[in-house]
């Protein structure tokens, strides 16, 4: 086998290296997009029945829901983006909540004005 066969070989085992590698984040992430979607679906649906029906037990329900997202957000947030540092402090718990909070607030706000849109 030739130098050039070789480096050429060597490139193709990185390049399947690095597909198998995308292959694994795509496997990883994309279920977690949709268990993302529908929370945001299932919240979105039990705001439209608690504003429509006025019920203050479906309000209830929303609220608790929106509050467990949050927590849904943080817990993922903090188990995969910092679960690499190995020092688990008070400070990396209060940024991965922070991040949660942006989030989740994020999300709410949005379908917010999606409603606003939605209603004119």
């Amino acid at each position: 086998m030739g130098k050039s066969e070789k480096k050429r070989k060597s490139k193709r085992t990185k390049l399947g290296r690095k597909l198998k590698k995308f292959d694994r984040i795509i496997l990883k992430s994309i279920p977690k997009l949709f268990e993302f979607l529908g929370w945001v679906a299932i919240l979105g649906g039990l705001q439209y029945v608690s504003v429509k029906s006025g019920d203050y037990g479906m309000l209830a329900v929303y609220f608790i829901s929106l509050l467990g997202f949050m927590f849904y957000i943080q817990v993922y947030i903090y188990n995969e983006f910092f679960k690499k540092i190995k020092t688990e402090n008070l400070w990396t718990s209060f940024l991965s909540l922070f991040l949660s909070a942006v989030l989740g607030l994020g999300t709410f706000f949005f379908k917010q004005s999606n409603r606003l849109i939605n209603d004119k």
